[in-house]
């Protein structure tokens, strides 16, 4: 069978059109934000880690809503707290990060329910510290607490180090489950109630 010319430049045609169909291949060099490759990310120790947290103002006895009306509450309050803890250091070579949730004991409770949702994303982008982290893992722990000072803690943690001439944003959101004790509440009148904390940290 006999090709003419243009019938060969036009299947030749064909054949690039089908090429540039296919997705464009990115730079070798190119690195996406969420890589975390230049990072070592450690699960911690296992000791309680020494987390901040704020004063629990007294519990009022009654419950006020917007408009005035104020009813007492059902039940009496367990004694509890939660948060996040996110810190991090630069020594001028290495920056180090620890990312954590927590949930406290005090009185009344008689299991607790941590899920942590550990969030990375780079800062040299264009929105820098602004950028948006995505979850690179997550850990949920449960009970009634290992002993720590005057209470009992439950927490999940996380360490990151990378080079000081790196910059990522580091996010923390957690979700803190509580079971009262009977006859006790988690809000005046719940005896199980989720609460939520979250940190960022940008270095």
């Amino acid at each position: 069978m006999r090709f003419t010319r243009a019938a060969l430049l036009l299947m030749a045609a064909t054949a690039a059109t089908a090429c540039s169909d296919t997705s464009p291949v990115a730079p070798k060099n190119a690195r996406s934000l969420y890589d975390l490759s230049g990072v070592t990310i450690t699960r911690g120790n296992g000791q309680v880690p020494v987390h901040s947290r704020s004063v629990r103002p007294a519990q009022p006895r009654f419950i006020c809503y917007v408009g005035g009306e104020c009813l007492p509450r059902e039940k009496p309050l367990a004694d509890f707290d939660y948060g996040p803890d996110y810190f991090g250091s630069d020594n001028g070579t290495t920056k180090n990060v620890h990312i954590a949730g927590w949930s406290d004991n005090y009185a009344n409770i008689d299991n607790m329910i941590l899920t942590v949702h550990f969030l990375s994303v780079g800062g040299q982008g264009p929105q820098g510290c602004g950028a948006t982290p995505a979850q690179f893992d997550q850990e949920t722990v449960s009970g009634f607490g290992s002993a720590w000072g005057n209470h009992y803690t439950i927490y999940a943690e996380r360490y990151a180090t990378y080079n000081s001439s790196a910059t990522f944003v580091w996010g923390i959101d957690n979700e803190h489950t509580f079971d009262a004790s009977a006859g006790y509440s988690v809000d005046g009148y719940a005896n199980v109630g989720t609460f939520y904390s979250s940190g960022r940290l940008c270095t």
